[in-house]
């Protein structure tokens, strides 16, 4: 919010200097009120708007898996209440109310006026004979008037068709709209300026109207100087007052020539893109493409993962389906390696057609189709999958105690609500909560090689010294080689190795009991490093460095 009231604020501030230095002095009146009202609504729109850039982002296969340390020792820590939004949010809203009963009793004064007084009505507005000594003045189509003045006929024609002008243009809807936004916004300074500006090119725009219908430009002057007085009249109401004569005498006299509306014009569409640029959104989101590499390669990948093979929709083993892959060219290979907790490969045998795409796989275009995205609504997916793994954590008996079938059933739920919850999107995110690990509130010791479950709140300090070092950055999805640099490229690979090294190390020193914390330690720092030096030269190569998927959590242990 904070962040969207200083661009619209420094967005409207540009806009009324600009109509102050170029416009304000110029005889183009009925310009400079479209600009006023589109200088209101582009200050408040641009900072909404969104320019989204879309980066594709291939997905990573690694030699080996990483296994992480304990991740689930992070203890939840309430934090104080902190009582400035409260404080800030109390005086915003007691200026909006403040703002709001002006505006509700200076419109009801207005209306109880035009009840409870005579009127004429006439072709194009109402005249409302008032019987106090009143300034004329105009709301919507309605002019206010002294009922005597006017009876006697001490109005001069000129004044009434100034106030005229100002019905028939309806000048009072844009009042009313700067009324209500100085509600919303009572505290931007800006507004009052914005409102000053418009009411005054108001008094340009009837001034013009008399002047065109011939009126004598120096007898004019006079009269406005006569009925123009610095009595207070209603906020809402178009009415001739003392303080704006001096500047609308000097623009009577102005002549602006259309050349110079051109040119003043054209210098709207620079300003008009630098605002654009510099306080609209900037978001950049990764795009997870359909990339094309070999089908034999890649589903030899996801054999090694345990996938799970199927030829036109018939469950086979592994085996037989990379024989297929290997000896077919009139085949499809569709991958499913993310959206399901097992990875699927399918295998669909192509009839001979005279379409172009299967003429290309029948020619023996190698090929494969990777599917990452799910075709359900991520969020119903996730709310689901969620549900049933709170069930699962809430039945007895707790994660520790149960078998290891059990357990790592609850260990890919967890893995897989990781992987939908960093697939929604942050507005889906927000609508939901994130799984909490099932071995929680507990934490895993390794201790002299056996196994001990522990309370993260039960800790002593010696067996703080037994818990793994943090686990390191999940992989970065790889862009095509051919984009990367030398030293990008080498970047990665001494990522992936460092990053394999210490999955390596601490499976054994969970699994083993294998190693010492301090190794651990400084694989770990070594693997930051690498990951720190990568990241930072994607985001100078790419503009950005991708959003990798979350860890999975440490596997159970066995004793």
């Amino acid at each position: 919010m904070l962040i969207y009231l200083l661009k619209s604020t420094a967005c409207l501030a540009i806009l009324f200097v600009f109509y102050k230095v170029f416009l304000e002095g110029q005889n183009m009146h009925k310009f400079k009120r479209f600009y006023l009202l589109a200088a209101l609504a582009l200050s408040f729109g641009i900072p909404l708007i969104t320019f989204t850039t879309y980066i594709q982002v291939p997905i990573a296969i690694y030699e080996t898996p990483l296994e992480y340390g304990n991740i689930n020792t992070t203890e939840t820590i309430v934090e104080p209440t902190n009582y400035w939004p409260y404080l800030i949010w109390s005086i915003y809203g007691l200026g909006v109310l403040i703002f709001s009963i002006k505006f509700i009793k200076n419109s009801t004064n207005l209306f109880l006026k035009i009840k409870q007084n005579p009127k004429q009505r006439l072709e194009n507005h109402t005249n409302v004979l008032l019987t106090e000594k009143t300034t004329p003045h105009t709301f919507l189509s309605y002019i206010f008037l002294n009922k005597k003045a006017y009876q006697h006929k001490q109005i001069p024609k000129e004044v009434l068709l100034h106030e005229i002008t100002h019905a028939k243009q309806k000048h009072s809807i844009d009042v009313l709209l700067i009324e209500v936004l100085q509600i919303v916004f009572w505290f931007n300074p800006l507004i009052y300026f914005i409102r000053h500006a418009i009411k005054l090119n108001h008094e340009f725009l009837a001034d013009q109207a008399v002047l065109n219908q011939g009126a004598d430009t120096n007898n004019y002057r006079k009269i406005l100087l006569a009925f123009s007085s610095n009595a207070i009249e209603p906020q809402m109401a178009n009415s001739i007052n003392y303080s704006s004569i001096k500047k609308r005498f000097t623009v009577m006299k102005k002549r602006t020539s259309k050349r110079s509306v051109v040119l003043r014009s054209l210098l709207l569409i620079p300003l008009a893109a630098l605002l654009f640029y510099s306080f609209s959104n900037q978001k950049t989101e990764e795009v997870i493409i359909q990339q094309e590499i070999t089908k034999l390669s890649y589903s030899k990948e996801l054999a090694k993962k345990g996938a799970q093979f199927y030829y036109n929709n018939n469950k086979i083993s592994s085996a037989k389906g990379l024989e297929i892959i290997k000896t077919n060219k009139n085949i499809i290979v569709e991958t499913h390696p993310w959206t399901n907790k097992t990875p699927e490969v399918k295998i669909f045998k192509i009839e001979t057609s005279t379409s172009k795409t299967e003429q290309n796989t029948k020619e023996g275009t190698d090929k494969l189709k990777i599917n990452y995205t799910d075709k359900k609504d991520p969020l119903e997916t996730y709310k689901k999958e969620y549900n049933t793994y709170i069930t699962l954590t809430k039945q007895e008996p707790h994660y520790i105690h149960r078998s290891e079938a059990e357990k790592k059933k609850m260990d890919d739920l967890f893995t897989l609500l990781g992987s939908l919850y960093f697939s929604l999107s942050k507005e889906d995110r927000a609508k939901v909560k994130r799984a909490k690990a099932p071995i929680l509130p507990y934490v895993i010791l390794i201790r002299n090689g056996k196994t001990e479950y522990k309370k993260s709140s039960e800790l002593t300090a010696e067996d703080k010294k037994l818990l793994p070092p943090p686990p390191p950055p999940p992989p970065l999805p790889p862009s095509n080689n051919k984009q990367d640099s030398k030293e990008l490229a080498k970047a990665r690979a001494a990522f992936k190795k460092d990053a394999n090294a210490y999955g390596t190390a601490v499976s054994k020193y969970r699994k083993q009991g294998k190693g010492t914390r301090e190794e651990l330690n400084k694989l770990h720092k070594k693997t930051m490093q690498s990951y720190e030096k990568c990241s930072a030269l994607i985001k100078k190569e790419k503009g950005v460095a991708p959003l990798p998927p979350p860890p999975p959590p440490a596997p159970p242990i066995k004793n």
